[in-house]
């Protein structure tokens, strides 16, 4: 009998409590509607925040992702842009000294010639060029080489390209 009382003051307990919550629960949405606002409307609006508030967030991180591979993909140009600086030297200095070549085989002809006419015509034929060949290959191996480090030079580096654009900059 003890028991049976229990269970019923429990379950009356458990009614009550329901009750009491909502009765609360009619009492904000009365004070609400007093005080002028819709409970139902501010529910759709805090979830419409949250979404919006989730979709932000979202975007920020896909923002950050595309920044750092923009700032990956920058410092990649920088490291090249070094890269094509140190063969264009190399390619001016190669260019240089084959100029300087071609200029040293020009005066050895050139001395070739007066030293023929100094010596007359019947001994012209006789005298010949011994390192004019030898700085005449010299200066076709340099133009070869510094011509193709020049196609390389545009072939990594076209026109159009960033570093091409930086390059033109300076």
């Amino acid at each position: 009998k003890l028991q049976s009382e229990r269970d019923d003051w429990t379950r009356r307990e458990a009614e009550l409590k329901s009750e009491m919550e909502h009765l609360r629960s009619a009492k904000r949405l009365a004070e609400a509607k007093l005080g002028g606002v819709d409970l139902q409307r501010m529910k759709e609006d805090n979830g419409l925040v949250e979404r919006m508030a989730a979709e932000h967030a979202e975007e920020v991180r896909s923002y950050k992702q595309e920044v750092a591979a923009l700032e990956n993909r920058l410092k990649w140009y920088a490291e090249n842009q070094e890269m094509v600086d140190g063969i264009v030297a190399t390619a001016r200095a190669q260019a240089e000294r084959a100029a300087e070549a071609e200029a040293r085989a020009r005066k050895v002809e050139d001395d070739m010639r007066s030293l023929q006419m100094e010596l007359g015509p019947e001994r012209r034929g006789k005298v010949k060029p011994t390192a004019s060949g030898a700085a005449q290959a010299k200066i076709k191996e340099l133009e070869a080489k510094n011509q193709e480090l020049c196609d390389a030079l545009k072939a990594r580096q076209p026109s159009n390209s960033i570093a091409a654009l930086i390059q033109a900059a300076r």
